[in-house]
């Protein structure tokens, strides 16, 4: 499992915010700034998944789940993966994370000798980082999933707009010379009302979830 979104000088949504936002020390923050790969056990530790079963036993708990209720089935063929990098890696960098801006968490890495998960932050759009960190602080104290998702909604609009994005798709997907040129190039240049802007409803509006819940309950 990976997550790509700044990469592609996008945002985190679907949710993503208030998973994000609430993993333990700072591999939220981390994730969602450098899109590293996750793997099982990373997975687990973050809180995106309880449990890992391999892939060669799909089969099995497919059909184990004809006969048992989901918490037997996975019991029965779930097992402990390997150690979790991103948690060996808390006690270490997890300070880092906790700064106000990108720049500096950048700082704090290179100063605790990480530097290539500096680097791999600085590789990405610098206003998708900086609005990412912001949709993070903002999501952990939201009251609710709903919540963030509504201003995931806006801020994903917004992001849809932005070149970056563009040109994301165009390095990684199109020509796929991974050389995006970001505009702004560089995270001193990334203005502040710019960030702001991201979460004020555009043309889009808002999306409000109470609203949709209402009218499927009128149908």
């Amino acid at each position: 499992m990976h997550l790509r979104l700044v990469t592609m000088g996008f945002v985190p949504d679907f949710g993503a915010t208030w998973l994000l936002s609430r993993a333990p020390g700072g591999t939220g923050i981390r994730l969602g700034l450098t899109a590293e790969h996750v793997g099982p056990a990373d997975a687990i530790h973050v809180g995106f998944s309880d449990h890992f079963v391999p892939s060669d036993r799909i089969p099995q708990l497919l059909s184990a789940l004809e006969s048992e209720d989901a918490p037997a089935a996975i019991a029965l063929l779930a097992e402990t993966p390997e150690a979790s990098a991103l948690a060996e890696d808390a006690e270490h960098l997890d300070a880092a994370f906790q700064h106000d801006s990108v720049t500096g968490i950048i700082d704090a890495l290179r100063a605790r000798g990480a530097d290539a998960v500096a680097d791999g932050i600085l590789s990405k759009s610098p206003t998708a980082l900086t609005v990412t960190l912001e949709s993070l602080r903002r999501a952990s104290a939201l009251p609710s999933l709903e919540k963030a998702l509504e201003e995931e909604f806006i801020v994903s609009m917004n992001a849809l707009q932005h070149p970056d994005f563009a040109e994301g798709v165009r390095a990684q997907l199109i020509d796929k010379d991974r050389n995006p040129r970001w505009s702004p190039a560089t995270l001193d240049d990334v203005d502040p009302a710019q960030v702001d802007a991201f979460f004020t409803p555009g043309a889009a509006g808002e999306l409000d979830l109470d609203d949709l819940a209402l009218s499927k309950e009128t149908k």
